[in-house]
């Protein structure tokens, strides 16, 4: 794809420019998901895409919605494109203050900030559980085990 668009090769350009704001590298993160993911217009927001591509597999009888099918919240692309801008930057020898573009520090580690918004409404998320037939095992995601914090 990156090959055979030019459109694209200039959004990874933006990430190699050093004088590119937040803004910038996030609208430039966001235009290249969104043709990731098949968006039909150019200028078509990321979480309609999301929506759309939720919808299509809801609509179809009998099959679960897979999420990691999904493509992935403007927020959760916002830090991406942070840690990809910071990264390239570190690549070409720049100096670059990697906890203001998309990383923070916990005890001594340097961490990725994965988005900093709830993936869906607080009441959603407290009405999903597991369908673990002898309880929730270390590769549950269910909220019983506290791996999602709702607030």
């Amino acid at each position: 794809m990156l090959q055979k668009d030019i459109r694209l090769q200039d959004i990874v350009k933006k990430f190699c420019d050093e004088n590119c704001s937040h803004t910038e590298i996030f609208m430039a993160g966001c235009s290249y998901f969104t043709a990731l993911f098949g968006a039909k217009k150019e200028e078509e927001a990321i979480n309609i895409v999301r929506f759309d591509n939720f919808r299509k597999q809801a609509s179809k009888a009998g099959k679960k919605v897979d999420l990691r099918s999904l493509c992935p919240t403007d927020e959760a692309i916002r830090q991406h494109s942070y840690r990809v801008h910071c990264q390239i930057q570190t690549w070409l020898g720049r100096t670059v203050d990697f906890q203001n573009w998309g990383w923070k520090v916990k005890e001594n580690s340097q961490l990725p900030v994965t988005t900093i918004k709830q993936p869906a409404p607080a009441i959603l998320l407290k009405s999903i559980f597991c369908s673990c037939k002898k309880g929730c095992g270390p590769s549950c995601g269910c909220i019983k085990l506290g791996k999602l914090e709702v607030k």
